[in-house]
This record gives C-alpha cells, structure tokens and sequence, in this order.
C-alpha cells in the first residue's frame, strides 16, 4: 500500500468527540473498495479520550493513515485548517469528508461515487441524502427531499441542500479552497467553489448519519463565529467574477440572525442589511422575507429565553 498513490483521500476532522469517534472510524473502514485510499485525520487538541481512540484505531486501519494531532485548537483562532494542515497532505484525486461526530451507513458509499465521477468528468462532485439524528430529543428526520439530480451554483447558495458527510469532489479544485479565515459554514463555501467548475451530482440513495448533539458547533453558534462568513462572498467574487455577490450577501446577513449572542442592535444592523441586498433578486426575495419576519417574530418573544445572557 505505501508505494501506491490513493486515489481518494478521507478526512477526518475531530475535537472532543470520543463519544462518537469509534463509529465514524468504523463506517469509513467498512467501505468495499477496489482502489486506494488513504485516511487523514486532523483532532484540534481534543481534552478527552479522543486521541486515545484514534491511536486505537491506527493500528487496525486498512488503508493508509497520516495524523494531524494539535496542540492547541486552530478552529477558535479562525485558523483554515483544511489549507494549512490538511490539504497539503491530500494525495487522492478525490476527496471525502466525515466528521468524528458523524458515520457513513453504506459500505458501498465511496465506490458508487468515485464510480460516477470517474465516468463523468464534466461533475465537480457527487453527494447524497443523510439521516439527521437529533440525540438528545431521540428523533430523526431526512436531510432534505430533493427532487432532482444535477445540482448547479443555484442550487447550493441557500440554505444547505446536502450535508458534507455526503460530498465526495475533485482534488483538483484545492487551489481554490485557500481563505484567510475559516468561515462557519465552510461546507457551503466548498460547495459553491465546486459548483463553479462543474455540475455536482446527487444521489437518493441514504449512505450516511449526520448527527446533531450537543458537542457539535452548530450548538453553540456565537456571533463572533458567525461574523467569519461576511469574508466568503468577496473570495467566491474573485473566484468567480460572475458570482451573485449581492444575493450572497444577503443570505450571510440573514443566517447571522441566528447566532445565539446575537444583540439587538446587530440583530437590527443584519435585518437592514438583509433586506437591502435582498432586492438584488426581486421577486424570490419575498419568501425569504416571510422567513425573515417569522424569525424576528419568533426572537422577539419565544427566542429569546433560548439565548446566551
């Protein structure tokens, strides 16, 4: 295996999720390939057992293993951790991501994908339907019903259509990916620089979990993490000179309404903002400013005894 390049390579990114490690590790060994792979897993200076598991899990790993342990948590400096420390060691033509907190649930996964996209090189990426296990309410649902096949840039600028446990893309496209500050949601930032060098395709099939517990960032989204994501429309521009900058703008400001710090001036400040970049695309901004007044409605009244003091 270590005189073999891979031909795809799975990260894994982890911090204090022992819990949960050993089934993420275990679903992405489980894969029935007939290719290489390799598996490169970043911790970010976990404080619990989680290094402990992963040095279990070296020594019974089937395919090539690089270790990216820190000694101090780059993710809260803003640090992009994916092109300082773990892009420079990919070495597959594709790429796949699994979070230690998330699994995949079809042994099969990799290799329909990689499949798909090695037939088909006008696709960017492939990505597929997940389960959304909510562990402290015990309840699930479907990541989204989509109802169509190709994805294109539209598709991916709003709200998440596929969650990035899915995603497998070109190594090709990682020149791209370099941004100052890691953005909150990095996955759609990757998915619209995908989106603009090719047609990403989607499965129906379910091959994966993405579970949302209480460890996971998206629990604790604070403002100043969410404020990373006003630097992402500039970057798609000077990527993509025809990227919609305004629209963009838009849905940034919009999704910083839902910071759990957020204060009422700012929560003013990002409401104008909205509604003024909103208008970039009249009339399909209407349904985003009924969601808009819904939320404010909503932090006004019932909201706000769920926020941060």
């Amino acid at each position: 295996y270590s005189f073999m390049k891979p031909l795809v390579s799975i990260i894994c990114i982890t911090y204090n999720q022992a819990e949960y490690l050993s089934s993420c590790l275990d679903s992405i060994f489980s894969q029935q390939v007939d290719f290489q792979v390799e598996l490169i897993i970043h911790d970010d200076a976990s404080t619990d057992s989680t290094t402990e598991i992963i040095s279990q899990y070296i020594k019974k790993c089937p395919f090539q293993i690089k270790t990216i342990l820190q000694k101090e948590n780059q993710y809260s400096k803003g640090i992009d951790i994916f092109s300082k420390y773990i892009y420079p060691k990919v070495e597959g033509k594709y790429i796949a991501i699994c979070e230690g907190d998330d699994y995949w649930t079809d042994s099969r996964k990799l290799s329909i994908q990689i499949k798909m996209l090695e037939a088909n090189q006008s696709f960017s990426a492939t990505a597929h339907q997940s389960t959304v296990i909510y562990e402290k309410e015990n309840r699930e649902h479907l990541f989204c019903l989509l109802r169509k096949n190709i994805i294109k840039m539209d598709d991916v600028m709003g709200n998440r259509i596929f969650h990035t446990a899915s995603f497998v893309f070109r190594s090709d496209i990682i020149p791209l990916l370099s941004i100052d500050i890691i953005p909150f949601a990095y996955d759609r930032f990757l998915f619209l620089v995908c989106s603009f060098y090719g047609d990403i395709y989607y499965f129906y099939d379910n091959m994966c979990v993405y579970r949302k517990s209480e460890i996971g960032i998206t629990s604790h989204i604070t403002y100043q993490i969410h404020k990373r994501d006003l630097f992402v429309p500039k970057k798609l521009k000077e990527i993509n000179s025809n990227f919609p900058y305004y629209r963009y703008m838009a849905y940034v400001n919009k999704a910083m309404l839902s910071s759990v710090d957020i204060s009422l001036w700012n929560y003013i400040c990002h409401s104008v903002t909205f509604l003024f970049y909103s208008f970039s695309y009249f009339p399909r901004n209407i349904m985003d400013i009924y969601r808009w007044g819904y939320l404010t409605v909503w932090w006004m009244t019932k909201g706000r005894k769920f926020r941060m003091k």
